[in-house]
């Protein structure tokens, strides 16, 4: 529960932000904090999800490791799809 508190203003600061520096010439900065906003609330939803999954899943089987496990699975597949595979796909910064 509290990671899912934590993602929801980390999603929507980023909103609040642009409002706050719109036309104050500050794009860059605009762009690389929401940027930022934007990874660490995908990382807690992640992780908010992972851990539900893991509660259901121990009640359910009355198995604390078979919780863990397709947790872990979880885990895995929001890291790959969310953020190593489109890294992967990142082309180098331009200088």
């Amino acid at each position: 529960m509290a990671s899912a508190a934590a993602a929801d203003p980390r999603d929507e600061s980023q909103a609040a932000y642009h409002r706050m520096v719109f036309r104050q010439h500050q794009k860059e900065h605009l762009v690389r904090a929401a940027n930022v906003m934007a990874l660490l609330g995908l990382a807690t939803v992640a992780l908010s999800i992972s851990a539900a999954v893991m509660l259901v899943v121990s009640y359910v089987t009355r198995a604390q490791w078979a919780g863990a496990v397709i947790a872990a699975c979880v885990v895995c597949m929001f890291g790959g799809l969310w953020f190593a595979f489109p890294l992967s796909r990142r082309r180098p910064e331009r200088t």
